[in-house]
């Protein structure tokens, strides 16, 4: 019942949304519907880096409010095609090439304490911001997330690392307001 209609597909502003929408696009082509080549969008609200698409309507609602004749066409000016799309980088891409600086007494946090720490020292070397998750750190260390958790658990413990807003971990020097948890 589809072919022969034009079509695209409006996916989620991440990694996993355009992933999605690649894939609706090959189904939808497969059932004869016409998608140009650039019929995967996502959409572009402002101020928002990783926009949905209740997001546009949301944006549009503020903008120019729902029983605007132009509304529907407001929606449509925060898509762009998934050409422009600029993934975050990897967790391994935003480690590589930076230095790590180890405090004295990490080492007695336990075998994947210092480990971690090295972790979020380079991390906060290149960027500035020493933010990772357990799901990340173990993924990079070729650890399960228990032995990370053991390994942040003896840094928290020391006071060479802060729970900040799960799920991130920060180095203390990296945590707004000094030593806020």
């Amino acid at each position: 019942p589809l072919a022969g209609l034009h079509g695209v597909v409006i996916c989620d502003a991440d990694d996993a949304g355009i992933k999605l929408g690649a894939t609706r696009a090959s189904l939808l082509r497969a059932a004869g519907v016409r998608l140009p080549d650039s019929a995967v969008l996502f959409p572009v609200v402002p101020g928002l880096k990783k926009p949905d698409l209740s997001d546009a309507f949301a944006w549009a609602e503020r903008e120019v409010g729902r029983d605007d004749e132009d509304f529907a066409v407001h929606v449509l000016m925060t898509l762009r095609p998934v050409s422009e799309w600029v993934p975050m980088p990897s967790f391994e891409e935003r480690m590589e090439g930076y230095f790590a600086r180890t405090p004295t007494g990490v080492e007695r946090c336990g075998p994947h304490g210092a480990r971690i720490y090295i972790c979020l020292s380079k991390l906060a070397a290149g960027s500035g911001r020493a933010r990772a998750t357990k799901a990340e750190l173990a993924s990079y260390l070729g650890v399960g997330p228990k032995a990370v958790a053991g390994g942040l658990a003896q840094l928290i413990a020391g006071g060479y690392l802060i729970e900040h807003k799960r799920p991130w971990y920060l180095l203390p020097h990296e945590s707004p307001g000094g030593d806020e948890r």
